[in-house]
């Protein structure tokens, strides 16, 4: 998790740069080498080439990492039980970006292990969450979620 709130995206356009930042992240105590070498690279080199990393590289100029907020919402909306009263929810966004058409794109970064194939049960657990940074994101800068990624 790490890792990924400290790449830089305005410096990846191959796959031996996110390798020689993730190396470096060493050298600047960011984590130990023995957390290095427990990493699967694989898994990061797989990222840095996918569509959504491509796209966060394009719009890195609105690329915002580590948000954090704090807003009221009706407690229905995160526990469904019936109650008029608010509660406050705080947390810490991992990435979003501003996307050509000006709509928002929430990325929240996961290290659970994807097992059988699918990341549905994963997405599922997560999807609350999602929706409640997305409610915030909206809230706070006034502009639409289009787009929510784990």
């Amino acid at each position: 998790h790490l890792c990924m709130e400290k790449l830089d995206f305005s410096n990846i356009s191959a796959e031996n740069d996110v390798i020689e930042q993730i190396k470096n992240f060493v050298s600047a105590g960011f984590i130990s080498q023995e957390e290095f070498e427990a990493l699967d690279i694989s898994k990061f080199i797989k990222f840095s080439q996918s569509p959504l990393c491509r796209r966060m590289i394009e719009n890195v100029s609105t690329l915002k990492k580590e948000v954090s907020f704090k807003i009221l919402t009706d407690i229905f909306r995160l526990y469904g039980i019936n109650s008029d009263d608010l509660v406050v929810v705080q947390g810490t966004i991992d990435a979003y970006f501003e996307d050509t058409d000006r709509k928002l794109v929430l990325v929240d970064y996961k290290t659970d292990k994807v097992t059988g194939g699918t990341a549905e049960p994963i997405a599922s657990r997560y999807r609350i969450q999602l929706e409640t940074y997305a409610s915030a994101l909206e809230k706070i800068l006034g502009k639409k979620v289009k787009e929510k990624h784990i």
